[in-house]
This record gives structure tokens, C-alpha cells and sequence, in this order.
């Protein structure tokens, strides 16, 4: 995302993913800090992306994203003086160019952390939003499409009850919906800041409305996505999903990003294997 507004420092964008597709099975267990996640398998798949893990539902048309998640505390990373991750729901990012998302970030530049809220309507501005957000804050984000090109924005911090409603104009083509976190990039030159280490992000109550009815990830078909540099070292991973369908982590893995790679904001490189 191209922050703005009340945004200092290292600008960030966020948003469209560079990744190639495939899929496969994971057999390993992942045990979480959380105590209110059960024991999950990571969801190991050949779907991978330079910037992006967590889940996408495709081939609907969707008109409704939201998720709940807990605000990943940062650190840096292979002793860079500046890093960042972002974390987000949105619609219509993986295969066309009319993102619509919102969610909250972290940036470490020196000693300095700081946790931004925002929303962002690409190929247009982001923007951050005057609701503070902390580390291990609860936060909620819902996206609804209400009519033509009118959409409502609302991103709600759980544990100091602050919210921000926002109607905005955007067109889209509603052909997915994302659930992400991701490696962002600096809009000064667009090459990937290395993504910083984290925990992991637990994502609650991710679902999705395709012809007026709500949907958890399951029952959307929705697909997990892995962050790889381009050797092939993992970044993040995405668990299969929690029992009830709409629950999964994001783990950082122990792999550094390769800094030198150029982010592509409106470019995919997509690969499907069958």
C-alpha cells in the first residue's frame, strides 16, 4: 500500500501479489503460542507468492469480505534497520488489478515500530485511518460492496473499541477475496522491504458473501498461498484450517527475503499446474 495521510517515515505499498500456483498436500504439525488454536498442519503448497500467504477464493463473485485477527508484534529482521509486514482482507487482488482491501501494518525503521491502520483502493491512493492499533490489539475489518461503485469500509480495533466507517467509490470485478499477510513494498522505488519476524498472525472469523449468503473458507473452496523468495525459501506459511472453517495462522519462517527483488504492483507471474 502507498501510505498517506498521517503516515511518517518509510512509505509502504501493499496490495497485488507476484505468485505462482499449483497445489499439493502438508503432512506436518504446528504447534501455536495461542491457546485458543488447536494443533493445525501447516497447509504446505506448491501455490506460492513473492509477497503474499494466507488464503484466496476464486471464481465467485464476491461482494462481502471481513476477518478478525490479533496485531503480530514485530521485530527485525537479518539485521536490517528497516522492515515491515502488513495484514489484510480484500477483494479482487489475485487476478485482477481493482483491489479493494484494509487491514493494519508494522514498520521498523532503527529502534522505531510503528502500527498503522489503513485502506487502500488500487490502482489508487491508500490511506491511514485515524483508529490506533498496537500490537496484540484485536482488530476486525469489513468490506461490503453496496451498490454500483459504492463500497463501505469498516475497521474496528476490539480491544480499545475504536471503529472507522468510510463509503468509497471504486470499481471492481469482484472476482476474489483475500485473507493476507503480507511482505510490503517501499513506494519509493517499489523493491520489497524485508518482511520482519513475527510470532504469527491468527486469523478469526474470515468469511465471504457470494450471492447474498455468508461463507466461511471452507464452503468457499478457498486456497492457501505460501510467501517464497525466488529461491525457494519460505517465508510464511499458511495452516490448513481450524474446524470451524474460517480460522487459520500465519507463521513466520526462519528464511530472509532477498531485498534486492523488485516489487511489481499491477504485474502477476502465474503459473498453474494441474
Amino acid at each position: 500500500m502507498n501510505t498517506r495521510a498521517t503516515a511518517k517515515g518509510v512509505q509502504l505499498i501493499v496490495g497485488l501479489a507476484v505468485f505462482v500456483m499449483s497445489f499439493s498436500l502438508a503432512q506436518h504439525l504446528l504447534a501455536f503460542e495461542a491457546p485458543q488454536f488447536p494443533l493445525l498442519a501447516p497447509a504446505a503448497t506448491n501455490n506460492t507468492s513473492l509477497n503474499w500467504a494466507g488464503y484466496i477464493a476464486e471464481d465467485k463473485k464476491y461482494t462481502e469480505v471481513s476477518g478478525r485477527w490479533n496485531v503480530p508484534k514485530v521485530t527485525g529482521t537479518g539485521g536490517s534497520a528497516v522492515a515491515a509486514d502488513a495484514t489484510w482482507v480484500g477483494i479482487g487482488g489475485a487476478k485482477e488489478e481493482n483491489l479493494i482491501q484494509a487491514g493494519t501494518h508494522a514498520v521498523i525503521e532503527g529502534n522505531d515500530v510503528r502500527y498503522e491502520a489503513w485502506y487502500e483502493l488500487i490502482p489508487g491512493d491508500s490511506w491511514i485511518v485515524p483508529v490506533e492499533v498496537h500490537a496484540g490489539d484485536d482488530v476486525s475489518v469489513d468490506i461490503a460492496h453496496l451498490e454500483e461503485d459504492k463500497w463501505q469500509v469498516t475497521l474496528t480495533n476490539n480491544t480499545t473499541g475504536d471503529s472507522y466507517t468510510n463509503k468509497v467509490s471504486h470499481e471492481s470485478e469482484f472476482t476474489s477475496a483475500e485473507w493476507i499477510e503480507e511482505m510490503a513494498s517501499s513506494a519509493r522505488g517499489g523493491f520489497f522491504i524485508p518482511l520482519a519476524e513475527f510470532a504469527g498472525t491468527d486469523f478469526t472469523e474470515s468469511k465471504a458473501t457470494v450471492d447474498g449468503v455468508q461463507k466461511n473458507l471452507k464452503d468457499l473452496g478457498a486456497k492457501p498461498v505460501t510467501m517464497e523468495n525466488y529461491s525457494g525459501d519460505v517465508l510464511a506459511t499458511p495452516s490448513v484450517l481450524a474446524q470451524d472453517g474460517e480460522s487459520f495462522r500465519v507463521t513466520r519462517e526462519d528464511a530472509s527475503p532477498q531485498i534486492v527483488l523488485r516489487a511489481h504492483r499491477h504485474y502477476y507471474i502465474v503459473q498453474v499446474e494441474n
